[in-house]
């Protein structure tokens, strides 16, 4: 499903001297350069020719900083819409450094998981034919902190869940 976001466009100088003059804009429209030259026109300061995206909408919680480039938060909201279930949380913990949260979600997601536990169990029943009398033995809660204290796992906690991804060197 694809959310509405839209962003607050203002001219730059009228940002920077505390005042917002600008225009609320569906960052979906093929017209957004138009929308913007608009704002420039009719900004109260008459040689507006910079602009700046001072607030979003549609972006959850994540505190995107206020920037210059509609592509780059069209691509955060294009990563949004394909990673719904992980994309904020990737987000928040990569800085919105959107190079990584993507290399994580893409190449190293394993899960969302209510204990890490979880986690291990779910690799053990997938790559160990262990006879059931065993796996009572096992102490996968054991199993998977030492995985993530020695950084074989990366773990992400937030609103209860586990998210479980394999380690990478950031770009």
């Amino acid at each position: 499903m694809t959310s509405t976001y839209k962003i607050l466009v203002t001219d730059m100088n009228t940002y920077e001297a505390g005042y917002i003059h600008g225009a609320w804009i569906d960052l979906r429209a093929d017209d957004i350069h138009v929308q913007i030259e608009h704002v420039l026109q009719k900004s109260p300061n008459k040689d507006a020719k910079e602009w700046v995206i001072c607030d979003y909408q549609g972006f959850g919680d994540l505190d995107i900083p206020p920037c210059t480039s509609y592509a780059w938060v069209r691509e955060v909201a294009d990563f949004m819409d394909e990673y719904p279930d992980i994309a904020e949380v990737l987000l928040e913990h990569f800085d919105m450094e959107l190079d990584n949260a993507k290399i994580a979600a893409v190449d190293q997601d394993q899960g969302i998981f209510d204990k890490l536990g979880d986690y291990i169990k779910e690799v053990v029943d997938e790559c160990h034919d262990l006879p059931d009398y065993y796996k009572p033995y096992i102490d996968y809660e054991a199993m998977a902190q030492g995985m993530e204290d020695r950084g074989e796992i990366l773990c992400i906690r937030d609103n209860g869940k586990i998210y479980v991804f394999l380690p990478f060197d950031p770009v």
